[in-house]
């Protein structure tokens, strides 16, 4: 999925640089904004090669010039140092570069942030002026503040080096695997939930309201490189309830990733990664009761063909709820598991 950017200032050379960026790595970038303080002509002709969705001119004296050159195409064109933040503000980027000089720079940095939009920031008097405000919107809305111009990039780099997004998110599993120790001295209790069909039935719909409510949930940005280890930890109580008969573990942490902030194909992900270790430790104890039960060695082959079923089942599953990810449809297995719920339910009152 291409990262979309909104592009603050993007006739001057941070952000003809930028474009120069987008034209190399077409594959993974696109325009979504561009936007200028006075050089209407130069900003009509990227309008052309990028067609973006919306661009601004902060002078409005330009902006019916501006307007009438780009009349043939579907782009929606403001004027006014305002209409720049409103567009921050909007859901059409995934990135914001702001290259844009001085104070001018200060309120839509901000308004990025506040919007969990990453922030590629080549204004540094953002920092200077509202440093305080802008780093703790940051905080509390999951946003990365990515320093792109050369001298405070550059002093960014020196002080806390390259960050191995791997390695955080392996700290992220292990967090948010933590929650499922709180499950092991009552997991016997728990299993035998599974013999009381009317409990998996009305697991079975409790679920199916997740997933409802999951695309109903307001589009999340953070990924292993924001999201904090209190997400994790939410999400990983999510997989501890989800141990309950009839509860999708699926479902239950790719909703509780949506809910926390999570970008959608980062939910999936780390729902299938947060399973590794929980499946895992399931299978050593399963194990570990078989031996005290006596397996029988002839027994073993069948075992081994229903873990390779399961790895390929498994398999095909990620990429079907990664296809859905994309489409953002989780919400379609929500009346699968209300009319499965239901349905169990009935059945068990007929009896």
């Amino acid at each position: 999925m291409k990262q979309r950017i909104a592009l603050l200032g993007s006739t001057g050379s941070i952000g003809e640089q930028t474009l120069d960026v987008v034209r190399a790595r077409s594959d993974r970038f696109e325009i979504a904004v561009l936007t200028a303080c006075s050089n209407w002509q130069k900003l009509a002709r990227q309008a052309e090669e990028f067609a973006p969705d919306a661009v601004v001119i902060a002078d409005e004296r330009w902006y019916g010039d501006l307007r009438e050159a780009l009349a043939h195409l579907p782009v929606k064109v403001y004027a006014g140092t305002e209409a720049i933040e409103q567009v921050v503000r909007g859901d059409s980027a995934d990135v914001v570069v702001n290259a844009l000089v001085g104070y001018a720079g200060m309120m839509p940095s901000l308004a990025a942030v506040e919007t969990g939009k990453k922030l590629a920031l080549a204004n540094k008097e953002s920092l200077v002026i509202a440093g305080k405000q802008i780093i703790e919107a940051a905080d509390r809305n999951g946003a990365a503040i990515l320093p792109v111009d050369s001298e405070h990039s550059a002093i960014f780099q020196s002080l806390v080096g390259e960050v191995s997004p791997a390695r955080r998110l392996i700290l992220l599993i292990i967090v948010g695997t933590l929650p499922l120790f709180a499950v092991l001295p009552i997991r016997k209790t728990v299993q035998g939930l599974g013999d009381n069909m009317y409990f998996v039935g009305a697991a079975l719909i409790f679920t199916g309201f997740l997933l409802f409510l999951c695309d109903r949930v307001r589009r999340g940005r953070k990924t292993e490189r924001s999201a904090t280890w209190l997400d994790a930890l939410l999400v990983g109580v999510g997989q501890a309830v989800a141990t309950l008969p009839g509860v999708s573990r699926s479902g239950m942490t790719i909703t509780a990733g949506c809910f926390v902030g999570y970008e959608r194909r980062f939910a999936v992900r780390f729902s299938f990664l947060l399973s590794i270790p929980a499946v895992l430790g399931a299978n050593i104890l399963s194990i570990k009761d078989a031996v005290q039960a006596g397996i029988v060695g002839a027994e073993v082959p069948m075992y081994l063909v229903g873990v390779a079923v399961a790895a390929v089942t498994g398999y095909l599953c990620i990429r079907l709820l990664k296809y859905i990810a994309d489409k953002g449809r989780f919400g379609a297995f929500a009346y699968y598991c209300w009319a499965a719920g239901v349905l169990t339910l009935v059945l068990q009152g007929i009896k």
